[in-house]
């Protein structure tokens, strides 16, 4: 059996996701480059990638389900309920920091505005695929990788605060955008 994880390791998992997510990426925007952004096409890219990393990381840790090294298991309605309400009490602070990150460190105008472009839906189906991939497909598979595999891993050697640490910044590491 491998041996548990350690934060060194944890960040280079990380490391080794975001370099081959961005290789990847880099060559399928070159190869599709006459036809724009598709934030559709690189959510997919990186399904693919983060499933990979997922699945090459599940073979190194041999004798475990696929619940243990993930971090999934049943819940409750009750503990489901109470997770989405703290997530609407938790909007308006979020809204309020959000207003406040953008008055100290705004997104320059050309980034606002081709973020704001590639939200739109080009028709029905780019729609419901737009919608599914940005919020469903790559937060799942985020989660998976960075709340799932790396966490759960380094929990097992590490504290809770130290872990919730180091997970939290090569998440935020892996987003490139430092506000």
């Amino acid at each position: 059996m491998k041996p548990e994880l350690t934060h060194g390791q944890a960040a280079s998992w990380a490391l080794s996701v975001m370099l081959a997510f961005m290789i990847v990426g880099q060559n399928v925007a070159f190869i599709t480059a006459n036809k724009g952004p598709n934030l559709v096409l690189a959510v997919g890219v990186q399904v693919v990638v983060y499933l990979s990393a997922c699945a090459l990381f599940s073979a190194r840790r041999p004798g475990r389900t696929f619940e243990e090294l993930f971090a999934l298991r049943r819940t409750s309605v009750s503990l489901l309920l109470a997770g989405f309400l703290l997530g609407l009490a938790l909007r308006a602070p979020t809204d309020f920091l959000e207003s406040l990150i953008q008055k100290v460190a705004p997104f320059p105008k050309g980034v606002e505005e081709e973020l704001a472009k590639s939200l739109l839906p080009h028709s029905v189906g780019h729609g419901v695929a737009l919608a599914l991939a940005v919020a469903l497909a790559g937060p799942f598979v985020e989660e998976l990788l960075y709340r799932g595999a790396l966490f759960t891993a380094l929990r097992r050697t590490a504290g809770v605060v130290s872990t919730t640490i180091t997970t939290g910044l090569l998440f935020a590491v892996a987003h490139f955008e430092p506000r």
